[in-house]
């Protein structure tokens, strides 16, 4: 048996007391108009824009730079010390800038480490980032080191300016300068260099499995080559026999054909051997010789007699009862006689 308890549950539902802080610890944490944040950009872009803008305030401090070198290099009575000091701060400024691109150049390379190594695309791009950026860094700081290289042969030339520390500095500066570029490309190199590295053992490995696969198809073109040889052997063989065949069928069908015919002529003799025997040995019937004819001799002429009288007839004789009738006796079968050959009849006597 089976209990309504519908009615009952209804009751217990309806006099449930809600409370608020029940509700209030339902409630989800973000509400319904609450903004997402975005996501944050991957690493190689703040790098890469950190460079960007380093190499943009390079370049305009290159910029500010070009026409003071040129004021400097003019010859002039004016104290210069001013813009000595502000060609030195721009210099410095400038390698300071240099030496933070190669910095954040570098900062690729533990980047590319905590990667996943196994997802090849994603390091290739940041190695493939980390020579742009360093390809960048390089064109900036060459201009910056012909630049520099030109304002010092302009002050090489000058016997004023021969003596004065603010040339050693640039010098300095310079070396500085073509330190970090050689760095820059020493750097880039041995990405190339890994770069190619991998690239020839890929090709390596893969004339290698190119080899293996030569040599598969050799083997393969060898046990071909003997398959076909043992097929085209096989063919002409099959040729052969097929034209050997052809040539007993054509003789065993002119030997049947004979066959027939002899069967024929054998099956005909031997008839008439068996007709001849039968002939041969055949009964022969006893016929009576024929007597040869003896000819007629004239009989001699009688003298007529006289007629003699006649005589009294004879009284009749009783008649004499009738015998009964004997059974008649079957016929005996007369055996047959060979018929005898007749005689030659004799010639008649004159």
């Amino acid at each position: 048996m089976f209990r309504d308890r519908t009615n009952l549950y209804l009751s217990f539902r309806q006099s449930y007391t809600h409370h608020p802080y029940l509700s209030s610890q339902a409630a989800p944490l973000i509400e319904g108009d609450a903004i997402e944040l975005d996501m944050l950009q991957p690493g190689w872009m703040d790098v890469t824009s950190q460079v960007e803008s380093q190499l943009q305030a390079i370049t305009s401090l290159i910029g500010q730079l070009a026409p003071l070198h040129k004021k400097h290099a003019l010859p002039g009575f004016d104290d210069r010390s001013a813009e000595e000091r502000e060609i030195e701060q721009l210099t410095l400024q400038i390698t300071k800038g240099l030496h933070r691109c190669q910095a954040l150049v570098k900062k690729f390379e533990s980047l590319s480490r905590q990667l996943d190594q196994n997802d090849q695309a994603l390091v290739k791009m940041y190695d493939n980032m980390k020579v742009a950026m360093a390809a960048k860094v390089q064109d900036t700081s060459s201009m910056f080191r012909s630049m520099q290289s030109s304002y010092l042969k302009v002050l090489r030339k000058d016997p004023k300016f021969a003596s004065t520390g603010s040339v050693e500095q640039d010098v300095q500066l310079s070396r500085q300068a073509l330190e970090q570029t050689q760095d820059l490309l020493q750097d880039e190199q041995d990405v190339e260099i890994r770069q190619r590295e991998q690239e020839i053992n890929k090709i390596a490995q893969g004339i290698l499995e190119v080899a293996d696969i030569f040599k598969d198809l050799q083997t393969m073109v060898i046990d071909q080559g003997s398959l076909v040889d043992r097929i085209d052997f096989n063919v002409e063989t099959m040729y052969q026999s097929v034209k050997d065949a052809d040539r007993e069928l054509v003789k065993g069908e002119r030997y049947q054909k004979r066959t027939t015919k002899c069967k024929i002529i054998l099956l005909l003799s031997l008839i008439i051997i068996g007709l001849f025997i039968i002939l041969i040995f055949r009964p022969r019937r006893h016929s009576v010789q024929a007597e040869p004819s003896q000819p007629v001799q004239p009989a001699p002429a009688q003298p007529a007699q006289p007629a003699q009288p006649a005589q009294p007839a004879q009284p009749a004789q009783p008649a004499q009862p009738a015998q009964p009738a004997q059974p008649a006796q079957p016929a005996q079968p007369a055996p047959a006689q060979p018929a005898q050959p007749a005689q030659p009849a004799q010639p008649a006597e004159p």
